[in-house]
């Protein structure tokens, strides 16, 4: 559900997060965010930020090679994500709650009627998920946004270009070479 992009870096994860803090000082765009020792997170300002607004947290380590990388998330605002997780598990309870109701109706020789509660939760479940995806759309413009400033950051840092290559899907790569 949450967009997942990783990059090999040439530069060092220190000198990455000094250019991610230079560039959001200098932003004009209304980006904030916060630099950790080995993290960082990317929001847009209050003034622009929408309910569907997304935040982007970066992670650096290395892989299984190795290799320096960055591991770059795309999340909603952790308000919006915890108002989420906190409908999930109500409804998820809400539907546990009518599926034991119903057995105890069922078993005692009553019209089970609370049953009837499971698929109404678990439809309203199945719409929460696909408000995520609609987000996702409302959102990839800031998305691109975020992107922006952090491949300007790694610019900064020096690192190669070229380094949305490796995040381009095998189909999307042949429908822009030509293929397919």
């Amino acid at each position: 559900m949450r967009p997942t992009f990783e990059l090999a870096l040439s530069p060092t994860s220190d000198e990455v997060l000094a250019a991610l803090s230079t560039v959001m000082s200098s932003d004009r765009e209304g980006i904030g965010g916060v630099v950790f020792r080995r993290t960082a997170v990317l929001w847009l300002t209050r003034e622009r930020r929408r309910f569907y607004s997304p935040c982007l947290h970066v992670h650096f380590g290395t892989n299984e090679r190795g290799e320096r990388t960055l591991l770059g998330r795309f999340a909603p605002h952790p308000n919006v994500w915890t108002g989420f997780m906190a409908g999930y598990g109500v409804l998820t309870m809400i539907a546990l709650l009518c599926l034991v109701y119903g057995y105890v109706q069922w078993t005692m020789n009553h019209v089970p009627y609370a049953l009837l509660g499971f698929p109404a939760a678990a439809a309203l479940i199945g719409f929460e998920y696909g408000a995520a995806f609609i987000g996702q759309g409302l959102g990839a413009e800031q998305m691109y946004t975020l992107r922006k400033l952090l491949d300007s950051a790694l610019a900064a840092a020096g690192q190669a270009d070229g380094s949305q290559d490796d995040e381009i899907p095998a189909e999307l790569a042949l429908v822009r070479d030509g293929g397919v």
